[in-house]
């Protein structure tokens, strides 16, 4: 349901800046709202707000801040509102782990978003990160040592209705939950800097162009996994994969090649391989991420499994790009004040 407002300001000069721009970044503390406007407002609005602050963004291409506070972010939903520079995550100088929570929603991120370094030796936590409804490009942590030891770390995180387009590195003991989302590029090598980390994908698409082996430390369920890689045959998955009502699919051209990537000890129960011409309604490109596609299953591939409904769609939190709260879908100021007053609708959704 739409709601229209027409506001008639009576200073034309007092919102004279305004008129100039329709980038917008609202910022609610305490039940006082207070407006920055530009493509830095984004930035301005975090370097003015506190802990358990609300910071709202309208349409636009927004430069990318600092975020070293917990806040709660809206954009006006993906496509809409864009980051085009770099977002750091950095709350590493707060000692209280309890205060480092952060909530993101209907942001496409165009550049990356970072985990910034400790600078010790122990991992710097980030805890309670959630996304929800989100286009991102990549995620990943800035590095202590050049060698890629002493990551950060996330501590129970999650990705909800997320489009990871291109790359997501896991790192140190992550607790890390995508749900309903598409995830591209994720990676979580072995070595020193890698102790064990829980991820968990519920119906989810995953698309890699890794060999199974370096597919490590997953738990799949009711999920796609689209592979890309060559010599299929020489690869296993590592024994801390597991996957629950799956379908494997992608650059493989054997029904039963999929029996070449499970060694002992690896649970793969329900797991099925299938064409992908069988799999999707309409994808036909399996190696990158298509943001031209919707990524729908054919109803077959829930049948060929166990009968519960696997992708994006299905589960208990199906996928949208509706953001879960009132949006602007109309933002319109008038060029010039009439009898010493502005004019300006505004219609959310």
């Amino acid at each position: 349901m739409k709601k229209y407002y027409l506001l008639i300001v009576m200073s034309f000069a007092a919102l004279g800046v305004m008129a100039q721009t329709t980038l917008v970044a609202t910022l609610t503390h305490a039940g006082v709202t207070t407006e920055y406007y530009g493509e830095k407002a984004f930035v301005t609005a975090v370097e003015a707000s506190v802990d358990g602050d609300l910071i709202t963004l309208s349409e636009g291409l927004f430069t990318g801040p600092t975020i070293n506070k917990s806040l709660n972010i809206r954009g006006n939903g993906i496509g809409s509102t864009v980051i085009t520079s770099k977002v750091t995550l950095d709350k590493s100088t707060d000692e209280d782990e309890a205060n480092h929570w952060l909530n993101i929603e209907g942001i496409t991120f165009n550049a990356d978003i970072r985990i910034k370094g400790p600078g010790s030796r122990e991992p710097y936590v980030v805890k309670d990160l959630c996304m929800k409804k989100c286009d991102i490009k990549n995620f990943g942590f800035e590095e202590y040592y050049s060698n890629g030891y002493y990551y950060s770390t996330l501590k129970n995180c999650s990705f909800i209705n997320c489009r990871i387009t291109n790359d997501i590195k896991i790192r140190n003991v992550c607790e890390v939950s995508f749900i309903n989302s598409i995830v591209r590029g994720y990676s979580c090598s072995g070595g020193e800097q890698v102790l064990n980390p829980k991820v968990n994908m519920l119906n989810c698409v995953i698309i890699t162009n890794t060999a199974p082996d370096r597919v490590t430390y997953l738990n799949a369920k009711n999920s796609v996994l689209l592979i890309s890689v060559n010599n299929y045959r020489a690869y296993s998955f590592s024994p801390t994969v597991s996957f629950q009502n799956c379908v494997i699919s992608g650059y493989i051209a054997e029904q039963n090649a999929v029996q070449s990537f499970f060694i002992n000890g690896i649970e793969h129960d329900k797991t099925i391989w299938m064409p992908m011409e069988d799999v999707f309604a309409t994808l036909t490109e399996y190696r990158n991420y298509d943001a031209t596609n919707d990524y729908q299953l054919k109803e077959i591939t829930s049948e060929e499994v166990d009968g519960t409904l696997l992708g994006i769609y299905n589960g208990n939190v199906p996928y949208t790009s509706t953001v879960t709260y009132p949006h602007f879908t109309t933002f319109n100021v008038a060029e010039k004040a009439v009898d010493g007053k502005l004019s300006v609708e505004v219609a959310t959704e």
